[in-house]
């Protein structure tokens, strides 16, 4: 279930096919391929709400809103290109039994909130999506692991399908 990325056509690679400019190995450490991840998530269509989000990139804007002394409003070029870019591997196990180890590559969510100002009486983070999906988190879990939002995984910009 290969896709094709708007960067170009994929790549056959043994075992799945390679997007245009994807890393396989960081560090040493063997990377889950996209398309591979991309299987696992066709097929297990109920781990998103509303399916995939077709999000317009130049419409794309990053709140970060309440209990911060500015309310900010970042596009995606904002994200990425005004905040120091981290890059981390993170293997996200499903409860469907599957799992990815990626390399992710993003924005940490504390640079933002630093931005913004937040409020030092604030102790939770939430995180509303495009689909009505949200989550929350505390505050000093965030901060503490250095958490990011990512924008790339596996040095590809994250596609529809897998963003």
């Amino acid at each position: 279930m290969p896709l094709p990325t708007t960067q170009g056509q994929t790549t056959p690679i043994p075992g799945g096919l390679l997007y245009p400019g994807e890393v396989t190995q960081y560090k040493g450490q063997n990377l889950t391929s996209i398309s591979v991840f991309l299987e696992d998530l066709v097929q297990h269509p109920d781990v998103s709400i509303a399916g995939v989000q077709n999000i317009v990139q130049a419409n794309y804007r990053l709140i970060v809103n309440d209990h911060v002394n500015q309310p900010l409003s970042y596009t995606f070029d904002d994200a990425v290109n005004n905040f120091i870019s981290y890059q981390k591997v993170a293997t996200l196990p499903c409860v469907k039994g599957w799992s990815a180890t990626m390399l992710w590559q993003g924005v940490r969510v504390n640079d933002l909130l630093q931005e913004a100002g937040v409020s030092p009486n604030a102790t939770t983070l939430i995180f509303s999506a495009s689909d009505g999906y949200t989550t929350a988190l505390p505050l000093d879990y965030v901060v503490q692991n250095n958490l990011i939002l990512a924008y790339k995984m596996n040095n590809v910009t994250l596609t529809a399908a897998s963003g």
